[in-house]
């Protein structure tokens, strides 16, 4: 029977369990002896911060044994419903695991729902933004998820989400008061077209007066298109422009008054 001891990865410092002749063989070769993950370079990766499927990882922890004396890197992760749990590096890299269950638990339950409303336009609204938020693999996802907005756990259940905002309105949307916070009670609400374009991050707001608008709500309130507006403010600063009457365009007039 051959000779088994036990060796220690010079890379990782994992111990393992294997034969006299393995080890034997790694060591003519390299000079060292080093597990397999570590020769591919999987251990060396480093995993913390990185999103796999829900899972965020927080860091690594002290590795862990599976048959035959071999252990594995370990890393502690946060799943997008708030559980908590110890993953392998492989498990993470291959794709076997990617949450903590919930996924699996909110598909069975999306398949036996019984609120009757899985038909409808908010329960489409609900799921799109649970996948612009979860989701890497959907367009939206590097707009939202990618940078940090997530769904709120409680919200992770549709009977919450309706029981929170209602139904959606007809010719309106989900919409974030805070577009850089998440979704959640206190920061959505159903919101028309021209309601969320003027709430999007890449609109331009301007202070004038004690008055904050953004440029469309501006040229509305001076009765002017957008672009002029725009081209008067590039010319001649905030103040000229908002208190120049349409039509002037020499000298300063008598300020024009602020819509609030």
């Amino acid at each position: 029977m051959a000779t088994r001891i036990q060796v220690r990865c010079s890379a990782c410092k994992s111990q393992f369990d294997r034969t006299l002749k393995q080890v034997n063989q790694v060591i003519k070769k390299t000079g060292v002896w080093t597990c397999a993950a570590c020769a591919a370079g999987h251990n060396r990766l480093d995993l913390d911060g990185k999103r796999f499927g829900r899972w965020i990882v927080m860091g690594r922890v002290e590795s862990r044994e599976y048959g035959h004396g071999e252990k594995k890197s370990a890393w502690k992760c946060r799943c997008d419903c708030g559980a908590i749990s110890v993953v392998t590096g492989s498990a993470l890299n291959t794709g076997k695991s990617k949450s903590c269950g919930c996924g699996s638990r909110e598909s069975t339950g999306a398949r036996s729902v019984t609120h009757g409303m899985s038909k409808t336009r908010t329960y489409r609204i609900w799921q799109a933004m649970l996948n612009r938020c979860r989701n890497p693999k959907t367009a939206m996802y590097p707009r939202y998820g990618g940078r940090g907005i997530q769904v709120c756990e409680r919200w992770s259940a549709f009977e919450n989400f309706i029981s929170d905002m209602g139904e959606c309105p007809p010719g309106m949307s989900i919409d974030r008061i805070d577009n850089d916070a998440n979704y959640g009670p206190g920061n959505c609400r159903w919101a028309d077209r021209h309601t969320q374009n003027r709430n999007k991050s890449s609109n331009r707001f301007i202070v004038h007066g004690g008055s904050k608008m953004c440029l469309t709500d501006w040229a509305r309130s001076l009765s002017m298109d957008q672009a002029s507006l725009a081209e008067r403010i590039e010319k001649w600063g905030v103040t000229r422009a908002l208190t120049t009457p349409k039509g002037k365009s020499n000298g300063f007039s008598q300020p024009m008054p602020v819509h609030r």
